[in-house]
């Protein structure tokens, strides 16, 4: 599957990426910038999203660097309830100046594969 595609002005603010869990589930994920060759892997977050802070990282790359850089993210989502059949949703965006610049969402049943995925950023 091609990556999700993370448009960011050059003009705009300093970017961010936030890491939504829905349908009140555990989550815990990683997040790893690859550079514009895929080398060089940064992690640039970590954290499980099981309370009301909202979880938002900053690059450790200025704008002008990011052009071609890819986050990869995974996650472990649980359910606190352990309903059978029970869903999950995650949502990984990255914002820019307030406005939603690019996601990646990945939905299924939350006893199969954890979920993974990749965002590409594309500053113009």
């Amino acid at each position: 599957m091609p990556p999700a595609i993370a448009n960011l002005s050059r003009a705009g603010g300093t970017p961010s990426v936030e890491v939504i869990v829905g349908h009140a589930h555990f989550g815990m994920f990683e997040l790893v910038l690859f550079d514009a060759a895929g080398r060089n892997p940064q992690q640039i977050g970590q954290g499980v999203t099981s309370d009301n802070t909202p979880d938002i990282f900053g690059f450790p790359k200025p704008l002008d660097q990011l052009n071609g850089c890819t986050i990869f993210w995974r996650a472990t989502i649980a359910s606190p309830t352990g309903t059978p059949n029970e869903q999950f949703s995650i949502l990984v965006r990255v914002l820019q100046d307030n406005k939603i610049a690019g996601t990646d969402t990945r939905t299924g049943p939350v006893d199969g594969p954890s979920p993974k995925g990749f965002v590409r950023l594309v500053v113009e």
